[in-house]
């Protein structure tokens, strides 16, 4: 909280270092100096010096800059995903399938997006969801779904993302693998791999369980990799080598692949959605304007709650609407303006606006 300047204090020059004169000097005339009420002196009429009300607090505005050290910059011509002013931010908008640039920065996992639209936008996405763009096994053994988002937690190498994949539905040891990954074996929307057919599930799983603490193998003799705990579906794929067989368990979100003894095989047993942002536009249509067009780059900030940040270019030509219920948190010479596009939706209490002055020459039809 910004302090409040009661004033300079008088210097005063005493004659004598006597209690009586330091006593008189704190009792100057009201109209020398500024006057803090107390409980003794609210009954006076107030100082004609006293200092004007504190002016209201507005919106902290923020800055929307691309990280300096970049691991990576992994683009997609049909990104959906959830936009935020800062990072751990309230989300402030949803874009879907557009072409979008997500850049991770070496030192942690929030991304910078830029959104290459008729908007041209940018803000934070703290935490991106990352696919493989092809398929590969993390650790030597696990294959993730296509569709199955991987966490990207940093620190990253330039050039390289370190991925992690949480393994618990069916390991108790490793609870996840890790793995550093080349910028091109990651994007940033799902692929469209067949999982099963790559690790080989095919047709109807086997009637087949295991001893419990079986050890999961990279290779018939090969060192244990993963301590299983539970099965679902399980396919015996390839006929017993040196007192081993190989397996492919089927997790929701992933497969895993590997050798098991013959002795821990028993038999008889049976054994993502795209984010959504939230609806509305920020302000409402009940009343509003024709839409507008510009002739030239319109620049478009957006606020959300009691903070902002200049997001983005609204390219000239574009179509928009100048809300007539202007937000009352929005300063004066401001204008709030809705997109109504397809790919683009506010979150409920989120606006866009620009500057008055920037409307100038901007023509309804």
């Amino acid at each position: 909280m910004r302090g409040v300047s009661i004033g300079r204090f008088l210097t005063l020059t005493l004659a004598c270092g006597c209690a009586e004169t330091r006593h008189e000097a704190r009792e100057v005339s009201p109209a020398a100096h500024p006057t803090i009420a107390t409980a003794e002196s609210t009954a006076s009429p107030p100082s004609a010096a006293a200092p004007s009300a504190l002016p209201k607090s507005g919106p902290r505005e923020l800055t929307l800059e691309p990280p300096a050290n970049i691991a990576c910059s992994i683009a997609s011509s049909a990104w959906t995903g959830n936009l935020q002013l800062r990072e751990g931010g309230p989300v402030f908008a949803t874009v879907t399938e557009v072409r979008t640039t997500l850049s991770i920065p070496q030192e942690k996992a929030a991304a910078f997006a830029n959104v290459d639209a008729p908007l041209k936008m940018r803000g934070v996405v703290t935490t991106p969801l990352l696919f493989l763009a092809k398929p590969m096994l993390l650790g030597g053994f696990v294959l993730p779904r296509a569709d199955t988002p991987l966490s990207a937690a940093g620190p990253h190498a330039e050039g390289r993302l370190s991925i992690t994949l949480d393994l618990d539905e069916l390991f108790s040891d490793p609870k996840l693998v890790a793995q550093e990954l080349p910028c091109a074996a990651v994007a940033t929307m799902p692929s469209s791999y067949d999982a099963a057919s790559f690790v080989g599930a095919k047709g109807e799983a086997d009637d087949v369980r295991f001893v419990d603490g079986t050890d999961l193998r990279t290779s018939a003799k090969g060192d244990p990799v993963a301590r299983i705990s539970n099965t679902n579906r399980v396919w015996v794929t390839a006929k017993a080598q040196s007192g081993a067989v190989r397996v492919v368990l089927e997790a929701d979100r992933y497969y895993a692949v590997g050798w098991v003894p013959l002795s821990a095989v028993k038999q008889g047993l049976d054994l993502p959605e795209l984010l959504k942002g939230g609806g509305g536009t920020g302000v409402g249509l009940a009343g509003y304007e024709p839409q507008l067009r510009c002739p030239r780059d319109l620049p478009v900030s957006a606020q959300m709650g009691g903070e902002r940040a200049r997001i983005g270019t609204l390219r000239k030509g574009e179509r928009f609407i100048r809300a007539d219920r202007q937000p009352k948190d929005l300063e004066q010479g401001e204008a709030a303006i809705v997109l109504v596009v397809p790919w683009l939706t506010m979150a409920p209490r989120a606006v866009l606006f620009t500057k008055e002055a920037e409307l100038a020459g901007c023509k309804s039809y």
